[in-house]
């Protein structure tokens, strides 16, 4: 891919209209992996900092503050800008494919997690409810007369009840849990590319499909 070139010309794919910025002042060479990026100076009046210091080359990230001549870039709108760059052009997104593979596993796995801590919860309350109540029958009379069967019942009631709810509550916390859950997966689990969301269906069935929908970037 070719570099992306910084400077005051017009004909530069980062244009940073100020006066101490040189015409052509830099450029940015992209590594094979589409996230390495390396800056340098291509012998600019006025110079390039990186981080406070003077540098000709230099390997930079989002979180380097860039400075040509007196000028401070904008990190977040450079890096955007170069992002839209490096796709523009690309189709092959065979690797950032295969990484999806990984953070749909990730989904699975921690759905089944809070789906199962879920059950031996809700199995734990009401096996400890059960067992207090049939202990409480063994050890009482209150079966002896009619009256005592009512107290019995009511006591019955009450204990189902409690549990019923006690459940209820936990369903809502862990379908809260998982809605959480999904919003994360949707967010990352789509085209490299466009951005088309993929949580509608299988990594698997993504991966027999060859390329986007889309925007046809491959895959595979």
């Amino acid at each position: 891919m070719e570099d992306f070139t910084i400077g005051r010309s017009e004909n530069n794919n980062y244009v940073i209209n100020d006066a101490s910025v040189s015409s052509h002042h830099a450029k940015i060479s992209i590594g094979e992996d589409f996230n390495t990026f390396t800056f340098n100076d291509l012998n600019s009046t006025n110079g390039s900092k990186i981080n406070g210091q003077s540098v000709l080359i230099k390997k930079i990230n989002k979180k380097s503050q860039i400075q040509l001549g007196n000028m401070l870039i904008d990190t977040d709108d450079f890096f955007n800008k170069l992002k839209a760059y490096i796709l523009k052009d690309r189709t092959d997104f065979t690797i950032e494919f295969k990484v999806l593979e990984e953070v749909e596993k990730k989904y699975v796995k921690q759905k089944h997690r809070v789906n199962k801590f879920f059950k031996i919860k809700s199995g734990f309350i009401r096996g400890v409810i059960t067992i207090g109540l049939l202990l409480f029958i063994m050890k009482s009379e209150i079966l002896d007369s009619v009256e005592s069967s009512r107290i019995y019942l009511m006591i019955g009631v009450g204990t189902i009840g409690g549990i019923i709810s006690t459940a209820s509550v936990s369903e809502k916390r862990v379908k809260h849990k998982l809605d959480d859950l999904y919003i994360d997966y949707t967010l990352e689990f789509n085209c490299p590319k466009c951005s088309f969301d993929l949580s509608s269906k299988s990594w698997r069935f993504w991966k027999s499909k060859n390329n986007c929908p889309r925007c046809k970037c491959k895959w595979v």
